[in-house]
């Protein structure tokens, strides 16, 4: 299946660590974000449609998907970050 990427190129709101970051807010400095986002894959990945795939940077959807950005951005942004960094030992 094609795949395009357009995760980078929509600007942060499509990164996926942009999610991660919004989620630790204020303690964003205190973390990874890239390894959180890393640690997380599996759940940001389970979010997202069907057919999708989540890379590190970037969000490669079906060519000819509709409205790639909302879908990603309302996918991810059900991701309850706040209970998967609760379970995790970088909540400390």
């Amino acid at each position: 299946m094609p795949y395009i990427t357009w995760g980078t190129v929509g600007g942060a709101t499509e990164n996926p660590r942009h999610y991660v970051e919004q989620a630790i807010g204020e303690h964003a400095g205190s973390f990874d974000v890239a390894a959180l986002t890393a640690a997380f894959r599996g759940e940001l990945q389970d979010a997202l449609p069907a057919g999708w795939l989540l890379e590190a940077d970037d969000i490669y959807c079906p060519r000819g998907a509709e409205d790639p950005e909302a879908t990603a951005r309302e996918a991810l942004e059900s991701v309850d970050f706040t209970a998967l960094l609760a379970a995790t030992d970088l909540a400390a």
